[in-house]
């Protein structure tokens, strides 16, 4: 996990990422930005291309993947800045709040990044 921070090293939020499964070539990216205050000014979208291109770049995966709600029209617009493609909607794959519910994947494979670049 990596603490998202200012000039005035003011903690903004946190972007981490993770292994999935042992048997897939992919990383999860999860991120959040703390206060309402400082969501819509891009903090996130500049946060997900950093690692983004730092995972690609470090690390021998070949794909990176978002999870993301459906309803959360931010981060897909963070998906979409970043390159990221969706892929379709898993159904039921979280439990939150005392039900299933679904949530929409979104990815990017190393060789989709370097073309954009």
């Amino acid at each position: 996990m990596l603490l998202i921070v200012n000039d005035a090293d003011e903690i903004l939020g946190h972007i981490e990422f993770f292994e999935t499964v042992a048997y897939l070539d992919e990383l999860e990216l999860s991120y959040q930005i703390y206060s309402e205050a400082h969501r819509g000014q891009g903090i996130a979208t500049e946060a997900v291309m950093l690692l983004t291109g730092y995972l690609f770049d470090r690390m021998k995966h070949n794909r990176i993947r978002l999870i993301i709600h459906p309803d959360n029209l931010a981060s897909k617009r963070i998906a979409e800045k970043c390159g990221y493609q969706y892929e379709g909607v898993a159904r039921g794959a979280w439990f939150n709040r005392g039900r299933s519910q679904d949530v929409e994947v979104y990815a990017l494979v190393r060789e989709d990044h370097y073309r954009t670049k």
